[in-house]
């Protein structure tokens, strides 16, 4: 005789994926579409750290250092958002695929 068992589903797929898709949608926005103060907001990080990297001098030379210091915060700066965004596309897609699955096996399981 064969037994029937009856188990209550989960929903735990469910909400793992609508979560990561949503975590897609924030990554996706945050790589492909930047806003200019997340930009902003690298630019004055990029420019203290250019402060500190950039040796003090005389007076006399204080012009020469206001340039290396405004050189190395647009390569600083560039480098960062160059790594922001590219981390926010890879993640955006990781997560969209994830939750895709996490859907998926939802709907199969259920």
């Amino acid at each position: 005789m064969a037994r029937k068992y009856e188990v209550k589903g989960t929903r735990e797929y469910l909400y793992w994926g609508i979560g990561l898709l949503m975590f897609s949608l924030w990554c996706v926005r945050d790589g492909w579409f930047t806003t200019q103060s997340k930009i902003d907001e690298k630019y004055r990080e990029a420019a203290m750290e250019a402060e500190q990297q950039v040796p003090h001098v005389p007076e006399d030379r204080e012009e020469e250092r206001q340039v290396q210091v405004a050189e190395l915060t647009e390569t600083l700066a560039q480098r960062e958002i160059r790594k922001f965004v590219v981390f926010n596309q890879i993640t955006g897609v990781i997560t969209a695929i994830l939750g895709a699955g996490c859907l998926v096996v939802h709907k199969v399981v259920k």
